[in-house]
């Protein structure tokens, strides 16, 4: 025979037996009915038999083998093929066993265990000879095992071992059905499976696999429908927590190939597969969150808001389900700050950077101390929230947390972790911000080490290399404004160019952000070199960053850039394509509301400044209107008042060039308008919350009373104490603790160590140290809410948006009132009449900026070397006139005597003197108008000065006039005041002002019914206290004004300063009368002219309707002097009405001037009327 594929068999058979060890042979004859009748081992007897005789007697003895003989026999065979290795024992195995299972008396045991054991073997025989025949016979034969088995549990166990040999076919032949009917199987036999069954494990994790398997070969979820609807049914035996894990880890997976392969499907599958577990599992926090991580990323993909706003409820139902002791909780709030981030990053809502902020600081409380060092996502995170709150509302505070937070993340982050880098980079960004903020040589030096070790610490053909070089360039330039050196910035220049180059095209944000650096490169390149290329450069990098980009965060930013460089160049070059290219452009980021703020409004006023000198005047006036519709934005009640006198500057320079523009356009009352609402904004935001609700439906105007009574509350507390209020006893609590944790160990709670009890004190205390500020926003969006609601009842809208003229010339019933606008390109006088025109327009054509600053710079120069402006009141003073009279007589000339001479037709003749109020702007509020005249100069005339023809008094602004004048017609006047008098002759840590208590007493004897706090009396809270019972206040007492923070001016009493916040904080309805017998107590500040930041202001604006103040130092004898006089005429001839107080002031002023002289300007001119 030449093969053994002719051997019949039965010769098989008796080759296999013949090659059996002995110790074998026994065993297998005793499974032969007969014994043969051959000597198989006689070489010489077998080569004698006949062959043909052989065969039929081998056969004939096969044929009478029981299966259950054929089955033993074959497992002995088998084993035999595990000690030799021989595949032919293998294959008479298989033959034995398959002749078992075809036999037609085979036992139902014989069948099971035949159909097993062909499986194991046709296996092994595909692994030893690679024949694809054999695995398919191992799946055929464990197929039909599966489905003859009768017990549950075979048939899992059967299931399990056909998912793993269809798998191992699909991984040989990469055939997809047999991996999705591997994953069937596996699923089917999961079913099976009892609730307790330790092998469920292993079924999931083998489903979990062939699933992963799957979406990495195919990239899609497609033809797993089936099975995914078989793990999704309602029906299924399997429990629906294990399905919705096993679903879950397979859609992270699939979100894991997708970051890898960039195959939009896979992150569709992910989301698919996550919507189906947490549909089964709907409180499994771990899926809830990785369904919102996955949503944000699609989000960013594609841009569509539902998902960004869907993964934001996602992660805050996820914080909702997990205990707060749960390690994952940690990981889920830091989820859901970073995505808040991100729907910030492009909508430009601030509670949502606020909310990211507040659960960006829970998880660092909740994080376990045991894993500290693993927290530095968490302090980086939060730092990227506070940083990029500081880059929409200028906070500054949040810039210093903001680096606070990325030091300690760089201090934790292993110095051979791969996201030292990073937290490098993160570091240096908000070092370079405060650099900018606060000008320290350290921050810069810190910030160009951290971006330079963040450099070189990244790969060069690392994607993060590209941003890490961004913020290198940027430190390289904020070092060349600073210091000028070229090597700097061209090193910019060249790294900025490197970055553009390796940023791909659609790549759209970062290719713009990198264009937009390599921009302002040129152009600062162009400040030293003045080459037309520089320029060129500057311009064609903004253009390209300007039109990749669809309108958002960056675009009045850019627009800006590039409209001012178009600008330079047209100016240059005469190229009206340039020009007219600009102002689309800034026409553009002008009115991008979803910039920040701050970049918006720097746009518009560029734009109303381009459109005054190339365009049409009424274009001009549509661009400063909608400029004026920002200021409310930038100047935002949402802020506490520091934070808002602080940014009055930015809209100083701009209202100014409005009016002026509007005055040459002869559009006075628009003029007037705008005059009046670019000036004393934040008091008059003040003014707005204190407004009543009269006419609105009770529950709107409950709420809006409300909403605005905390706003005001709110405002102040943050600007005396970031942490007050209603988290003070709490602040205070922790922060004693933190002091405690070092001598008191009983202060930890227990199960807590010392170190997480003070990292989680100190995150709370951040906590509670931001929530005003945020409470304070949340409430100014609900007001601003409300306030629409309210603008849409009929007849509201004019109590709610800025006053129109019509409004406006009503304060001028008892006087004209005039306003000032001082500008580069000219100088008016605004007057409001009580007449048909209602307004006239005064040039002041003599009048110019350099010369309003000639005359406060000697004015004040004066003051100073008088010491009238430094020190408090009760000194003797000398009495230099230097140049005071040439300031006193320019004021005359090029000012008050041409709006006297105006406004003369439209004062009624009588024998009492006219009343002006002057609303003072720029340079002038701080000059006495009061005081102009010729004094001492030849030609001159007696008659040449102010208060010859006027009562003068002074108002911060027409609307703060015009509320005074409304609390002073609902209040019934009475000839039997009730006084608080407060004199302060013993201040601690103050000078001595004895004379007070003799002031006092000469008031007391003029206004019946005095209550005095003399000396120790006279306390912060008794004073206030005071206020609230009173009609009329006399503060005969120290004033301080203090330059550097004005809110904090205050008057002197015995336990510390009653300072301007404290007033601001009353709202007095009731008040009529204060006369503030103290220093310079309406001398505000020279950096915000227009707020009238100064005790008098905040006397008014607290409720009282007249006031007297000081614009400098008084002595104690003219103090005494005034006040006497003041009171006694007020008294007598006034007939103690508070109305009176301004021909009050006049009268005391002239026996001033009669007893020291006219000369005498620093004696008798300090004291000035403000209000009604």
């Amino acid at each position: 025979m030449s093969s053994d594929d002719q051997l019949t068999p039965a010769i098989r058979l008796a080759l296999q037996l013949s090659m059996l060890p002995s110790d074998n042979f026994d065993e297998v004859l005793a499974h032969i009915n007969n014994s043969l009748p051959y000597d198989i081992w006689d070489e010489e007897a077998m080569a004698k038999v006949d062959p043909s005789v052989l065969i039929q007697d081998m056969d004939a003895r096969s044929a009478r083998m029981s299966p259950e003989d054929k089955i033993n026999t074959a497992d002995i065979v088998r084993r035999d093929f595990e000690t030799t290795g021989d595949v032919r024992q293998l294959e008479s195995a298989i033959s034995l066993t398959q002749q078992a299972l075809a036999a037609p008396n085979a036992s139902d045991e014989v069948t099971r265990v035949a159909l097993h054991n062909l499986n194991v073997m046709y296996n092994t025989h595909f692994q030893r000879t690679g024949d694809f025949q054999s695995l398919n016979a191992s799946i055929d034969a464990i197929r039909k095992a599966v489905d003859f088995s009768q017990d549950n549990e075979g048939k899992a166990e059967g299931l399990y071992t056909l998912g793993g040999r269809l798998t191992q076919r699909f991984e040989a032949l990469s055939e997809r059905d047999d991996l999705e009917a591997a994953i069937a199987a596996y699923v089917n036999g999961l079913s099976l499976l009892l609730p307790d069954d330790n092998h469920r494990a292993l079924f999931s994790s083998k489903i979990t696999a062939s699933l992963k398997r799957y979406l990495e070969i195919h990239h899609s979820s497609d033809a797993l429908h089936g099975t995914i609807a078989s793990l999704v049914r309602q029906d299924s035996h399997i429990d629906a927590h294990t399905r919705a894990i096993m679903l879950g880890e397979a859609a992270e997976y699939a979100r894991l190939q997708f970051e890898q392969v960039g195959t939009l499907q896979l992150l569709e599958d992910a989301i698919t597969l996550f919507s189906h577990a947490t549909n089964l599992s709907p409180d499994a926090h771990q899926i809830v969150s990785a369904l919102g991580v996955a949503l944000l990323i699609r989000f960013e993909r594609l841009g569509e808001p539902a998902d960004l706003d869907t993964a934001i409820e996602l992660q805050q139902r996820a914080c909702s389900l997990v205990d707060d002791n749960d390690d994952g909780k940690p990981g889920i709030l830091h989820n859901l700050g970073n995505i808040l981030q991100v729907r910030f990053s492009h909508t430009g809502r601030v509670e949502d950077i606020d909310e990211a902020i507040n659960v960006h600081i829970r998880s660092v409380y909740h994080f376990k101390n045991s894993s500290l060092a693993d927290t530095f996502p968490f302090y980086s995170s939060l730092g990227t929230a506070y940083h990029r709150r500081y880059d929409h509302l200028r906070h500054p505070e949040d810039i210093n947390k903001a680096a606070e937070a990325k030091e300690k993340a760089v201090s934790l982050v292993p110095d051979d972790h791969p996201a030292r880098a990073q937290l490098l980079n993160g570091y240096g960004s908000a070092l370079l911000v405060q650099y900018t903020l606060f000008h320290g040589k350290g921050f810069l030096d810190e910030a160009v080490s951290a971006h330079r070790a963040a450099v070189e610490l990244t790969p060069r053909d690392h994607a993060t290399r590209v941003p890490r070089l961004h913020n290198l360039v940027q430190t390289l330039q904020a070092r060349f404004r600073s210091l000028g050196d070229l090597d700097d910035i061209q090193g910019a220049v060249n790294s900025a160019q490197e970055v553009v180059s390796l940023i791909p095209d659609d790549s759209i944000q970062r290719k713009a952000v990198s264009l937009f650096s390599l921009g302002v490169c040129w152009k600062l390149k162009y400040t030293v070199s003045f080459n037309s290329s520089d320029l060129d450069g500057a311009i064609s990098a903004f253009r390209r960053a300007a039109e990749m980009l669809p309108l958002g965060l960056e675009t009045s930013k850019f627009n800006t850039e590039l409209g001012t460089m178009l600008l330079h160049r047209s100016e240059q070059n005469e190229n009206t394509g340039d020009r007219d290219e600009a102002v689309a452009v800034l026409d553009v980021g002008a009115h991008t509301t979803s910039s920040p703020i701050a970049f918006q409004f720097v746009c518009a006023i560029q734009y109303a400044q381009t459109c005054t000198k190339y365009r049409e005047a009424q274009v001009a006036m549509d661009a400063y209107t909608h400029l004026f519709g920002l200021i409310p934005r930038v100047i935002w009640i949402g802020d506490n008042l520091v934070r808002r006198f602080e940014d009055i500057h930015l809209v100083r320079g701009a209202v100014n060039g409005a009016v002026a523009h509007a005055i040459s356009s002869g559009e006075i009352k628009q003029a007037l308008e705008w005059a009046e609402q670019g000036r004393c904004v934040v008091w008059n935001q003040i003014l707005q919350l204190r407004r009543p609700t009269n006419g609105l439906e009770d529950d709107l105007a409950a709420k809006l009373k409300s909403v605005a009574d905390e706003l005001q509350k709110l405002g102040m507390e943050s600007h005396s104490n970031p942490m007050g209020g209603a988290n003070a006893g709490l602040v205070t609590q922790i922060l004693t603790a933190m002091m405690d944790i070092s001598v008191n160990e009983e202060t930890v709670p227990e199960g807590m160590s010392r170190e997480d009890f003070v990292r989680r004190s100190v995150a709370l205390v951040g906590a509670l140290g931001d929530a005003n500020g945020q409470r304070q926003r949340s409430l100014t969006l609900e007001y601003e809410s409300l306030l629409q609601q309210a603008q849409a009842l009929p007849g509201h809208d004019q109590s709610i948006r800025p006053k129109h003229f019509e409004e406006l010339r009503a304060s001028a019933k008892d006087g004209p009132v005039v306003l000032f606008n001082l500008h580069s390109t000219r100088c008016d006088a605004l007057v409001l009449v009580d007449s048909s025109e209602g307004a006239i327009h005064v040039p002041l054509t003599t009048f110019t900026r350099p010369i309003a600053d000639d005359m406060l710079s000697t004015f004040l120069g004066d003051l100073d070397d008088a010491g009238l402006r430094s020190r408090s009141r009760g000194f003797s003073r000398a009495t230099p006139e230097r140049e005071l009279r040439a300031v006193l007589a320019g004021l005359w000339r090029h000012v008050v005597e041409p709006v006297l001479q105006a406004v003369k037709p439209h004062i009624p003749e009588g024998d009492n003197l006219p009343r002006i109020t002057w609303c003072t702007s720029g340079e002038l509020t701080f000059l006495p108008l009061h005081a102009a005249g010729l004094y001492n100069i030849k030609g001159a005339s007696a008659n040449d000065k102010a208060f010859k023809h006027i009562m003068s008094s002074y108002t911060p602004s027409v609307t703060a006039l015009l509320d005074a004048q409304q609390r002073a017609r609902s209040t019934i006047a009475s000839n039997t005041p009730r006084l608080l008098a407060v004199s302060q002759p013993t201040t601690p840590e103050a000078e001595e002002l004895p004379a007070t208590v003799e002031e006092v007493k000469l008031i007391g004897a003029l206004v019946p019914g005095m209550t005095w706090l003399n000396d120790t009396a006279g306390t912060r809270e008794a004073v206030l206290h005071g206020l609230r019972e009173h009609n009329w206040v006399h503060l005969s007492c120290h004033g301080v004004q203090n330059m550097e923070q004005p809110l904090k001016s205050a008057f002197l009493l015995q336990d510390g300063g009653l300072e301007l916040v404290d007033i601001m904080k009353e709202s007095f309805g009731h008040t009529q009368l204060a006369f503030l017998s103290a220093c310079r107590t309406a001398a505000g500040d020279e950096q915000r002219p227009e707020e009238a930041v100064h005790l008098a202001a905040g006397m008014l604006m607290a409720g009282f309707q007249n006031v007297v103040a000081t614009l400098w130092s008084i002595g104690d004898e003219d103090a005494l002097f005034a006040s006497e006089q003041f009171y006694s005429y007020l008294m007598e001839k006034g007939n103690g009405d508070s109305g009176n107080a301004c021909r009050a002031l006049h009268h005391a002023a002239s026996r001033l001037r009669e007893r020291v002289g006219d000369g005498q300007f620093l004696r008798w001119a300090p004291f000035v009327h403000i209000g009604a």
